[in-house]
């Protein structure tokens, strides 16, 4: 069976103040370099967008999340449901779209330890990159996560109860994110040839 690439893009930006997919990076978005970087890796992406965003080039399938405003887990329980629907996929890779630094190598350990033990697995306190089984009981788990207000509705909060497996952490600047203005353009200063960054204001 095929692992399914997922790259979530389907978050508000506030903090960013606008849409941080659409930030210009190599010449392109980094919604469509992220998708480069983990296709260099496996055959099929798909990506996860809320209804109102712009649709993305470059990948086999968008999902959307059935509910709104309640993170990344929204996004995953989207995808897993579609990927057990689809039939095809025992596993997961899934990224975060503001991870500009983060490279093919990188994303490579995960996913063979995803694939040789069917656990999830990340580096060290960073729950994404995740690999992810693709398994009715995660799903399950993770939608009592989001119809549960009391829930903390983190990635964290299903990477425990099914065994995951954290890594040493990469050397290196691959994992950085960038949630604003100021983390956007440190990394435009310290990712080597990324493009010239974009402002919001």
């Amino acid at each position: 069976m095929e692992t399914l690439g997922i790259i979530l893009a389907g978050g508000n930006s506030s903090r960013m103040g606008g849409d941080k997919a659409l930030l210009p990076i190599h010449g392109m978005t980094l919604l469509e370099h992220t998708t480069a970087v983990v296709r260099d890796c496996l055959q099929t992406v798909w990506i996860s967008r809320r209804q109102d965003q712009p649709l993305p080039a470059g990948s086999d399938r968008t999902v959307y999340d059935s509910i709104s405003d309640a993170g990344p887990l929204a996004g995953i329980a989207a995808a897993l449901q579609a990927a057990l629907t689809d039939g095809r996929f025992n596993g997961m890779l899934i990224v975060p779209v503001d991870l500009p630094l983060l490279t093919a190598d990188t994303l490579r350990p995960l996913l063979q330890e995803g694939r040789r033990l069917q656990q999830p697995v990340c580096y060290g306190r960073n729950f994404m990159p995740l690999y992810l089984p693709v398994r009715s009981e995660i799903l399950e788990f993770i939608q009592q996560q989001l119809n549960d207000a009391d829930s903390r509705r983190s990635v964290a909060s299903v990477f425990f109860p099914f065994h995951g497996i954290q890594l040493a952490e990469p050397g290196g600047n691959a994992l950085t994110n960038t949630n604003t203005q100021a983390e956007w353009q440190a990394a435009l200063e310290t990712g080597p040839g990324v493009a010239h960054g974009q402002d919001f204001h």
